[in-house]
């Protein structure tokens, strides 16, 4: 599908389906430019469903306590729309680092 991604620690937990909430420590950067779009610093919790399509095809095959980077098309991410505030321009590739803290 395009969307390309790093594990950089395995993790041992469960692995999610789109109906979870799930607990994840992000960044997130213009994959062109590096320009860093948002981040957080402590444990944040999304509904996967809710999340743009690159983390949706992704993270169902990741177990809870992986570090993984994403490499995201913009037809996976925000596409012809502008988003984050005007942070993210239209058309985007994006790459987030994520740490996915567990399963909620």
């Amino acid at each position: 599908n395009g969307v390309r991604y790093v594990i950089s620690s395995l993790g041992t937990g469960s692995t999610p389906c789109l109906e979870n909430r799930i607990s994840a420590i992000y960044s997130g950067r213009l994959l062109n430019s590096g320009l860093p779009f948002d981040s957080t610093t402590t444990p944040v919790s999304f509904t996967l469903s809710g999340l743009i399509l690159g983390w949706k095809l992704v993270l169902p095959n990741i177990p809870a306590g992986s570090k993984v980077t994403l490499y995201i098309p913009s037809g996976y991410a925000y596409g012809s729309s502008v988003a984050a505030g005007g942070k993210i321009p239209a058309n985007s590739n994006l790459v987030f680092e994520i740490e996915f803290v567990k399963i909620i």
